[in-house]
């Protein structure tokens, strides 16, 4: 499917030029490689949830710990987010369901489908805007593809081309202040701190969560038998009230 659709993208884009409507097709195929294809993602969470089944297997016979469960699995697998929810979401169609919502909206955040400056605050401009790893990658592929080219400007060949810089600044307000290598290590960086959170959360998984586990259980267990005893004394009551009649 991977490859399909990268033989689409590259078919349907292919010599896309320098007149004004190129502007919009290349920024169209860069918006569709980071939505897309990062969404597609998704489909490989129940992978995740078998990893993390064989982990807990193994983890109980003591072959292994976590940090060596985290380091392998992040040597193996590039995928960082679903990865932090399969950790925490044992089935398959809650966990797909978590993940697709995250995605989507760090989708419409990453600066394609609304400028940043038209983002709705204070939600998805501050914070989702800046913790989503969309827009750092939508706006260092278009630095990566729009710098240093001219385009034709829309009122005909004889008007003065169109710059990048104007693209980027005025068109998809682009933060060209911030190079697109720093957007690489911005997203190098939220990969680690996804990675990060899901090696706490296993800790917590380990640690933690038994222990609120087995709370709830006792809590529950003690509310059963004070409702059993209730209904004893309840019963013990009505019996010489029955007798005497």
């Amino acid at each position: 499917m991977y490859i399909a659709l990268c033989i689409a993208i590259g078919t349907i884009f292919f010599n896309a030029g320098y007149s004004y409507t190129a502007i919009t097709a290349r920024a169209a195929c860069v918006a569709f490689i980071v939505a897309f294809l990062t969404f597609m993602s998704v489909g490989s969470f129940p992978s995740f949830i078998e990893d993390m089944k064989v982990f807990t297997m193994e983890r109980q016979n003591g072959h292994y710990g976590v940090s060596a469960f985290v380091i392998g699995n992040t040597l193996s697998s590039s995928e960082s987010l679903m990865m932090a929810i399969a950790s925490m979401v044992s089935n398959f169609m809650v966990g797909s369901l978590i993940g697709a919502g995250i995605q989507g909206m760090f989708i419409l955040v990453s600066g394609f489908y609304r400028l940043p400056d038209d983002l709705p605050d204070p939600v998805w401009r501050y914070p989702m805007f800046y913790i989503a790893f969309h827009p750092y990658a939508f706006q260092g592929m278009l630095e990566n593809d729009f710098t240093g080219l001219t385009f034709e400007n829309i009122n005909g060949p004889t008007f003065p081309r169109v710059e990048s810089d104007y693209i980027l600044r005025e068109l998809y307000q682009v933060t060209v202040s911030r190079s697109k290598w720093w957007n690489w290590t911005i997203l190098l960086l939220m990969a680690v701190g996804y990675r990060t959170i899901f090696y706490l959360l296993i800790r917590f998984s380990e640690s933690l969560l038994p222990s609120i586990r087995a709370w709830i259980a006792m809590k529950f267990r003690s509310r059963r038998r004070t409702a059993e005893t209730s209904k004893i004394t309840v019963r013990d009551q009505e019996s010489p009230l029955k007798e005497d009649s």
